[in-house]
Order: structure tokens, then sequence, then C-alpha cells
């Protein structure tokens, strides 16, 4: 019979663990590792990621800019988190599978667009080229069914080279998903080759909504626009360029499609927008006055026309 002294310290859990083995005690081993099973657990579920939000207004002509949506630009990094996690942790995040990290912003966008005050549209562009094919299309039925997001408030933006690609099954799948009511939208139009034969075609399918344009492309003249898109948004708009723009857009509209100006951050990309006629715009300069915070949700529709 052992007598408990003052200084008697409970035993670590490894150490109870070694005594549970050595007395061969199996419901004490299945405790256990239903633990050790519950805290591996915890520890590997997914946080929600904290999104950042770019709002998308309708231009009209003399009248005010009607909040349309807003587009989930990707996932904040938190500093003190990213700090307190380690190393291993952070390796593992890092060699995730891209789409992994998609599939989180485009639920967690889609959770938040489904509680917004009004039907607004949802903008998501997943971060790298990927395939919307049979797969995308389960985890897309996956999402709304856990957030009651409705699919016809949905838009999605893909690359170019996603649409270049000479596969049926990414037609099939394109065409499903505009069958639901899902936008899609052509991005970073301009920044690699592009082609209107391949708009043309898109657009007279049917699998094709608009064209987004990135407003810090009018800054420079094509020639000198880096491979990464990181052109100089303080620089003044170049004429020849935007001269040349005005021409490839109005292609693009005659052929049906809406145009977005994204980053449109000063007065002269607002104004290029309302010139040629652009259906959105979004980026800084477009929080108009009285707009509020950087969220779809707070966001006031009751905004003054914008000057001519």
């Amino acid at each position: 019979m052992h007598h408990a002294s003052s200084d008697m310290s409970v035993p670590d859990s490894s150490e109870w663990l070694r005594e549970a083995v050595a007395q061969d005690d199996p419901e004490i081993l299945r405790d256990s590792f239903a633990t050790t099973l519950r805290r591996r657990r915890a520890r590997q579920r997914p946080k929600a990621p904290v999104l950042q939000w770019v709002p998308r207004w309708r231009l009209q002509a003399a009248r005010p800019p009607v909040l349309v949506g807003g587009e989930a630009t990707g996932a904040a990094a938190c500093p003190t988190l990213v700090s307190q996690a380690s190393a291993g942790a952070r390796r593992r995040r890092a060699s995730r599978n891209p789409w992994e990290r998609d599939a989180e912003i485009l639920h967690q966008a889609c959770r938040e667009a489904a509680v917004w005050a009004e039907p607004w549209r949802l903008m998501v562009t997943p971060g790298h080229v990927y395939r919307p094919d049979a797969e995308f299309l389960e985890r897309l039925n996956d999402v709304v069914a856990t957030t009651g997001m409705a699919l016809d408030r949905l838009d999605i933006a893909v690359q170019e080279e996603t649409l270049a690609r000479d596969d049926p099954h990414l037609v099939y799948s394109l065409a499903i998903l505009r069958d639901r009511g899902v936008g899609i939208w052509l991005t970073r139009f301009g920044h690699e080759v592009s082609s209107l034969t391949l708009l043309r075609d898109c657009a007279g399918s049917g699998l094709l909504n608009g064209v987004r344009l990135d407003a810090r492309l009018l800054t420079q003249a094509p020639a000198y626009v880096p491979a990464d898109g990181a052109v100089d948004g303080t620089a003044a708009l170049d004429r020849a360029t935007t001269g040349f723009f005005e021409g490839v857009l109005s292609a693009v509209q005659a052929l049906g499609l809406s145009v977005q100006l994204t980053d449109v951050d000063d007065e002269a990309a607002l104004r290029f927008a309302m010139r040629v006629g652009c259906a959105e715009v979004s980026g800084t300069h477009c929080a108009f006055p009285g707009s509020g915070a950087m969220a779809p949700t707070p966001l006031r529709a009751d905004l003054p026309p914008l000057a001519g």
C-alpha cells in the first residue's frame, strides 16, 4: 500500500501510458488512443480564412453607381497567428495543394455572401490556373449544400489559359455552370497573349459573361509590362495604350460581353471606365464618397451620381 506524500506529483500522460502497457489494460489503451486521436483532429481542423473584400459597382450614365456585389480577393494573413505557428505547421500549409486553399476561400466566401443584407453577386478568383472539371462541380455542390449560397449569385473568374484548352470536358463543365446561373468571367485580360477569336467563340456559345481588365495596364505601353503584371499604378495613363484598349474593349462589347475594370485606384482610371462604357468597376478609388468600410455588407448604395 502506497501512502501519498505532500510533494507527490501526478504522473504525466507518457508515464501513465507506459503503466497501462505494462499492465496490458485494453480499456486504458483504448481511451488513450481515442483521446490522442481527438487532439490530433482538433489540431488538423482548418481555420476559416479571413477574407479581404473589394466591392463591385455598376456604372450608370448620369445616375448613382449601384453596388452589385463583392469580390473575395483572398485570405488576409494574420501576423500573430503566423508568428505563433510552428515551423512544421508553416511547412505543411506551404506544401498544400493550391486547390485546397482555393476551396477554403470559396467555401468561406459563399458562407459570408449567403447572409448578405441584399442578394449581391459574389466574385471569386482562384489563385492558380485550374480546370473546372467534374471534381470542381462536385466540390461546388458541397459548398452550396453547406453554406446555403444561391448558385445564380456566384461569378467565377478564370484565366484565358483555362478557356484556351481544347477540352470537351471543360466546355461541358462550363456549360453546366452557366445553365445553373454561375457567371464566368475572363480575368487578367491583356496580361498574357489574348485572342479575340477565342472570345468570339466563347461569347457565341454562351460560355462567357464578360472580360475583366486590370486598370494598371493603362499606365504603360504593353512592351514595358513585366510578365507578372506588376505595373506602376501611380503613373499617368499612357495615351497610346488607352487608345489601344478602347478599340479592343469596343470589339469585346460588340460580342455582347460585359467589361469590368479592376484595380481602379485613381480618378483617371475611373473616367476611362466611364468613357468606354465599362459595366462594372472595382478598386480602392471605387469606395465612392459615403460608401463606408471596405466590405460588401455595410456599403451604401445611396451615392451621388458620378461626374461625367
